[in-house]
């Protein structure tokens, strides 16, 4: 994946509307993408986004 800043990816995770957009555009797996989002949430103590089924980020 592109180093990208936290900001940077999170913008880009909003930008593609879901982890499996996002993933293609940073040619990484949906998993990868997953992993990384919890990551930010661990950091910044907050989720960013509610799961839906079958719903967009």
């Amino acid at each position: 994946m592109k180093q990208l800043s936290d900001l940077a990816f999170f913008s880009e995770l909003v930008r593609h509307e879901s982890l499996a957009s996002a993933a293609m555009a940073f040619d990484v797996t949906p998993p990868a993408v997953s992993r990384r989002l919890a990551a930010l949430e661990k950091g910044w103590a907050f989720a960013c986004f509610t799961a839906a089924h079958g719903a967009s980020v």
